[in-house]
């Protein structure tokens, strides 16, 4: 949509500071195109002056641009306050360290920012290492519940007319074997793509 015009930067804005904040916007293009589908004349109801609106009031524009970048320092600030900062994903830290810093001197238009985002990029930082090394130790203690919990029933002689009706030698068999894919090294590749586990719950 970008390349066909149909969205424009507000980074372009021209007169205004941080509007690269404000992402993109419809423009006349789009109007054409979807909302013609809607109404008989929608160039007439989505006028250049509200796909613009600081073409209606630079004063204004200003100023509710300015509210949105102060609210952004709030929230961003309570990120860092409660310390939860040192546990976001890099694109996500970079993002809060602009949000909380107006003047920070990387901005959302930077190569450097952006190129965070890339999904090989992401994989391949620490935060997403601790949280694989974090899901072994998630899956490992599951399994080894599973286990426990089932050498349990098998050894508790109430239930041995069920061994058989429920498979238990074969489940503890699949289990163990679970614990010990678990244990091997290369595990933590196996979940390569996955979200993995927040360290900070175990």
């Amino acid at each position: 949509m970008i390349d066909e015009g149909l969205l424009e930067p507000c980074s372009e804005i021209k007169g205004f500071t941080n509007t690269e904040r404000l992402g993109y916007r419809i423009t006349q293009k789009f109007v054409t195109r979807y909302f013609g589908r809607v109404f008989a004349d929608p160039a007439s109801i989505f006028t250049e002056e509200m796909l613009r609106p600081e073409l209606q009031d630079k004063e204004s524009f200003a100023d509710g641009l300015s509210n949105i970048i102060e609210t952004q320092r709030k929230v961003a600030k309570l990120y860092f306050e409660d310390e939860s900062f040192n546990y976001a994903c890099p694109p996500l830290k970079a993002l809060l360290k602009i949000m909380a810093n107006p003047k920070e001197e990387k901005n959302l238009r930077s190569l450097e920012v952006r190129s965070l985002f890339d999904s090989e990029n992401l994989i391949n930082s620490d935060w997403y290492r601790k949280r694989i090394e974090a899901k072994c130790k998630v899956d490992q203690r599951l399994w080894e519940k599973h286990y426990n919990a089932l050498k349990n029933f098998n050894a508790d002689s109430i239930y041995n007319d069920e061994q058989e009706k429920l498979n238990i030698p074969e489940k503890i068999i699949s289990v163990k074997e679970n614990i010990a894919a678990t244990k091997d090294s290369s595990y933590p590749d196996s979940l390569i793509g996955t979200i993995g586990v927040d360290p900070t719950v175990i």
